[in-house]
Parts: C-alpha cells; sequence; structure tokens
C-alpha cells in the first residue's frame, strides 16, 4: 500500500475509533502472532503511552516494543511496514503538544531502531499534537493519559 493509502486509512482510523482501537493495550508475543496473521492486508494497531510532559518509556511500553520487535523480525512479517502516530493531551498549546507527540514518534522509532535494528526503512511516523484524542474532553488524569500515546500501526500491504 502506497504512504498516501497508508496515512489515508491511519486518519480514518483515528477519527473513527475503528476496530483496530480494539486491540488491547498490552499483548503477548503470541497474541500479536496471531493478530498480524488472521487478516495480512488489515494493519494491527498497538499503542504505547507516555506521563506527562515526558517523552521517554516506562517499562511496561519497553516490554510492549520489545515484544513488537520480536515480532517484526519473524520470517512471516519481516518486511510489515511499521507507522507511528504520536499524540498528546490537550493540556499544553498547541505548537508544545505538536513537538511532544513528534519527540515521541522519534524516541519510540529510536527505540525500535537502535535497540532492535529494525531498518529505517520500515518506520514512518508523523506527530499529530491533540488533534486526535482518544478519548476527546477528557478529564481525569487517567482520560489524559489515554491520549499521552503513540500508536503503532504494523501492516496492512494489501
Amino acid at each position: 500500500m502506497d504512504r498516501l493509502r497508508w496515512e489515508r486509512r491511519q486518519q480514518e482510523s483515528l477519527g473513527a475509533q475503528s476496530e483496530l482501537a480494539a486491540t488491547p493495550a498490552y499483548v503477548t508475543y503470541e497474541e500479536l502472532i496471531g493478530l498480524l496473521s488472521r487478516v495480512p492486508s488489515q494493519p494491527v494497531m498497538l499503542a504505547v503511552t507516555f506521563p506527562f510532559e515526558r517523552v521517554g518509556l516506562d517499562d511496561a511500553a519497553k516490554r510492549q516494543l520489545d515484544i513488537l520487535a520480536r515480532v517484526l523480525r519473524h520470517p512471516s512479517f519481516n518486511d510489515l511496514p511499521i507507522t507511528l502516530a504520536g499524540h498528546a493531551d490537550e493540556r499544553g498549546s498547541q505548537r508544545d503538544n505538536l513537538v511532544i507527540s513528534e519527540q515521541r514518534v522519534r524516541y519510540v522509532r529510536d527505540y525500535l531502531q537502535v535497540k532492535h535494528r529494525i531498518p529505517a526503512a520500515r518506520i514512518s511516523g508523523k506527530g499529530y499534537g491533540a488533534a486526535h484524542p482518544r478519548i476527546p474532553d477528557a478529564q481525569s488524569e487517567a482520560e489524559h493519559a489515554a491520549n499521552r500515546r503513540v500508536e503503532i500501526f504494523i501492516g496492512g500491504s494489501g
């Protein structure tokens, strides 16, 4: 799938909260293999979250990315494209939210490239600031936390 169609599909899934958003917050190696095997032409979406005003990954996010990297090296999936979509909660200025969402994308991309040697050519990404909240009009800290994320779209090459 070309990048323009991929981006359009990604935007639609962000806005529509499609079945991609139903992927569990944490998946095991076996679950991720199963999700990717079920419908190879349909991308699978994972998300890692971030603390307020932070870019670094916590231990849970690192574990999820480590599992993802193992799957990405599996012979059946070692050529799947990865698209990263960075998000911030609505607190802060529009500019600051865009900057931090882009930094989060770079951090996840660098983690996959440096620690796991996933080729840069397989990974694309963009920061969206607070434009696509998972929970619009978030009130509680838990709701804001759900909006601070990098969504990782795997596959969708059909």
